[in-house]
């Protein structure tokens, strides 16, 4: 059902619609059509999230509403050592993200089903993370870096699970699905992107 809501650009939804205004107080750049499609994908998935890279919270409260609305509550693994990116860290050296991401998880009383891990996402990874229904890559926009988590992390989403990456536009990203995902028979993709949000299907 949800990839026919995305393909067929069936995007209403009246529950994000009386959530978004919340999601929108929290800073961070995802954008609302964007962040409608990670909605509705995390409204119907099975299995647990994870989210590489979370800035203040943004983008985990519009999984976290999400969760909430979905009969499977599916907990949301969030991974970023909540210090910027490094464009971030070259402005103030001191960058740290860490409160005002809690702050705002708190005031919305959603770490009964956030799990925050205040690491980088290999760190995290080699935690050993078992099966994912959604992953969302928005951590390091770096190739290689893009490349890791979507290679390892993305080898534990399930058949039928989502794997979406933000600012698909930019190098990094955009190398990584042109080499690992276009003319791939394991990933099936809607016929657009939703601003800088490229979502991606595992179907085999």
């Amino acid at each position: 059902m949800t990839l026919d809501k995305i393909e067929g650009i069936i995007m209403e939804d009246e529950q994000f619609e009386l959530d978004w205004p919340t999601i929108d107080k929290i800073g961070g750049w995802l954008a609302k059509e964007e962040a409608r499609v990670l909605y509705i994908i995390a409204s119907e998935v099975t299995g647990p999230i994870v989210e590489i890279g979370a800035w203040k919270g943004r983008s985990t409260a519009a999984l976290g509403f999400a969760s909430r609305n979905n009969p499977a509550h599916p907990l949301i693994y969030t991974v970023d050592p909540f210090k910027g990116s490094k464009e971030h860290r070259e402005l103030d050296p001191h960058c740290n993200t860490w409160d005002d991401f809690r702050e705002n998880i708190e005031s919305l009383h959603m770490f009964d089903i956030v799990r925050p891990y205040q690491m980088t996402s290999k760190e995290a990874y080699e935690k050993h993370f078992g099966a994912i229904g959604m992953l969302f890559i928005d951590g390091s926009h770096e190739y290689e870096d893009v490349k890791y988590d979507f290679v390892h992390w993305g080898s534990n989403v399930v058949k039928g699970g989502w794997i979406c990456m933000h600012d698909y536009h930019w190098s990094g990203p955009n190398r990584v699905a042109k080499e690992l995902v276009m003319d791939n028979p394991r990933y099936r993709v809607p016929p657009a992107t939703w601003g800088d949000l490229f979502p991606i299907q595992v179907v085999s």
